[in-house]
């Protein structure tokens, strides 16, 4: 049985861990909020994307950047360069229509086997599209960045 100062010390740690993870978590969910009603004031501002284009201009890439702080960045990492989920920025990826077509679809579908899960239900299909064109701009900013484009 636990003496009463091995329950107090044990209780102790227990406060502490609960308090250092909750802060973790409250920081996570405000900037989350954060990049929500960025994202909310610049679609009222310019309208939300419509059909399976985005153009690549500041708003949209602003915009996709804020979906993906959003939604992506607590496994992918804020940067996408990989945190619980793998590195976005890959140099041997080539951005053809079937490759952009590929991400979208990932992000749509998931994938249950590497811990993704699907994002149609939850983002639309706009931000989808922004977030394979968000991730492709990533990719081309790298290879610029290397000089090998």
């Amino acid at each position: 049985m636990l003496s009463k100062i091995s329950f107090w010390k044990l209780a102790l740690i227990f406060s502490v861990a609960f308090v250092f993870f909750a802060g973790i978590l409250y920081w996570n969910l405000i900037r989350s909020l954060e990049a929500s009603a960025r994202l909310a004031e610049l679609e009222k501002k310019n309208g939300a994307a419509s059909g399976n284009t985005v153009t690549p201009n500041a708003t949209q890439i602003e915009l996709a950047h804020l979906v993906f702080i959003n939604q992506c960045a607590t496994c992918h990492g804020s940067n996408a360069a990989g945190g619980t989920g793998p590195s976005l920025i890959r140099p041997e990826w080539t951005f053809d229509d079937e490759n952009v077509a590929y991400i979208i679809r990932r992000i749509s579908e998931g994938s249950e086997a590497k811990g993704m899960p699907p994002f149609a239900g939850r983002l639309r299909h706009d931000d989808i599209v922004r977030m394979a064109v968000y991730i492709e701009g990533l990719n081309e900013a790298d290879r610029e960045r290397k000089g090998k484009r």
